[in-house]
């Protein structure tokens, strides 16, 4: 048990340190160094799963192994590319699953470290900020990386959102729930990081989640259709690449990130007609994509589906839907977890999950850390079949699980009690 929650807990700091960029302050080859960490961490996550002879756990793992070593082979196939191995370090995150399927893993108490982790994170972005994205600064020059500021926002210092908006919720449910008032500076600390951010679109969609939390709207059916409006949404960009004249991203003419986003749409537009099937593949670098699409700063990454759909292909795409449905529609919940536990993962893969339309955030950024606990999550309840339904307790209402803030029984244990004295040295039950 405590072995597992190690390895957990390696694998969500180095997650927090590459995706954020802040491993670059520590000093040259510290990112590597995490990375690698990340990727141990998924390599003991699987031989954990392999030990408790969860065999889906680890069926997903090979396969999701062998299809990014194909990717990886297919783009140097494609552009006669060197293959280098280490690229694949960059994607293990997407099979962190492997450690969170693992049902020696207290999530309880995980998901206690993440919060604890993700304040810290957000506390020190907001201690930085000013001294990181100072004018006086060339963003090529800086340690951690810099967004380039436009006709409506000033240069500001890149963040890793998942872990503000996991901590954001996880205190917001401890508020309203729990009434434990004291988690209100835990709410405060996030809400500032993501606020410096000026990420418009995730705290639009950040903020109608808060809202449909607050009212109770966020249960079954809600989230249902929001998949279908998903992948609505989905299929109207896909269909920008049979039809030429049809560019979205048009629409928004004046912003500068919509004008970027639709001058790449035009390169890629070709490339995916060229591979619709498995796409170009995974560049080893971004020297050798820009070579590929002679081109210079245009990433898939900016395109959301449209992007997986030229990097992977069809195939990776109908894997990335899959994945952020399973995110949109969330997980049933484990007996060890709490319903606020619960509902923090559920509001933030939710948040992830729609912004997946616009972003690969969830494979590619730290919204991977999230999704490996969801995935992770929904393989231990398929093996052990020791998730109860979405229901809370009898004493309670039935809207809880849906989103609404109704008191807990007086006897709820929480996480915090994983951190006294006597819950601590108790034996930790599957």
């Amino acid at each position: 048990m405590i072995l597992a929650l190690l390895f957990a807990f390696i694998f969500a700091v180095a997650e927090i340190a590459v995706t954020s960029t802040f491993a670059n302050l520590i000093g040259p080859g510290a990112a590597t160094v995490c990375l690698a960490a990340a990727a141990a961490a998924v390599l003991m996550g699987a031989a954990a799963s392999m030990l408790d002879k969860q065999i889906k756990a680890l069926v997903a793992f090979v396969a999701g192994a062998a299809f990014l070593i194909f990717e990886i082979q297919l783009f140097a196939i494609r552009t006669n590319a060197e293959v280098n191995p280490n690229v694949l370090f960059t994607y293990a995150p997407i099979l962190g699953f492997a450690i969170f399927a693992n049902s020696r893993l207290n999530l309880r108490r995980f998901l206690f470290v993440l919060f604890l982790c993700s304040i810290a994170y957000s506390f020190l972005y907001l201690a930085l900020f000013n001294t990181l994205s100072s004018p006086r600064l060339d963003p090529q020059d800086a340690s951690v990386k810099i967004l380039v500021g436009d006709s409506t926002r000033d240069a500001r210092v890149f963040l890793a959102a998942s872990f503000p908006t996991f901590a954001f919720f996880y205190a917001l449910d401890r508020i309203l729930r729990l009434k434990r008032f004291i988690f209100l500076p835990f709410l405060a600390i996030p809400i500032a990081a993501l606020a410096l951010a000026q990420s418009r679109l995730h705290l639009a969609v950040m903020g109608v989640v808060t809202v449909a939390y607050i009212l109770g709207l966020t249960g079954a059916l809600p989230r249902r259709l929001l998949l279908g409006g998903f992948f609505i949404l989905a299929l109207v960009l896909m269909l920008s690449v049979p039809f030429p004249d049809f560019n979205p991203y048009r629409l928004f003419s004046g912003d500068g990130s919509a004008e970027a986003r639709a001058r790449a749409l035009m390169v890629f537009r070709f490339f995916i007609s060229e591979y619709p099937i498995f796409g170009v593949g995974i560049s080893p670098t971004r020297a050798d994509e820009t070579s590929l699409l002679r081109a210079s700063y245009i990433y898939w990454d900016d395109l959301g589906v449209i992007g997986v759909w030229y990097c992977f292909g069809i195939v990776g795409l109908t894997i990335f839907c899959l994945h952020a449905s399973l995110c949109i529609l969330g997980v049933r919940r484990p007996r060890e977890l709490t319903l606020s536990d619960h509902q923090a993962l559920l509001l933030t893969a939710l948040v992830f999950g729609l912004l997946s339309i616009s972003s690969p955030n969830i494979w590619l950024g730290s919204g991977s850390t999230i999704l490996s606990i969801m995935l992770g999550i929904w393989l231990r309840t398929e093996h052990g079949r020791r998730a109860g339904p979405e229901k809370p307790p009898a004493s309670e209402s039935a809207r809880a699980p849906d989103g609404g803030h109704l008191a807990a029984k007086p006897d709820e244990k929480t996480i915090e009690d994983a951190l006294e004295p006597a819950a601590a040295l108790a034996p930790h039950r599957s």
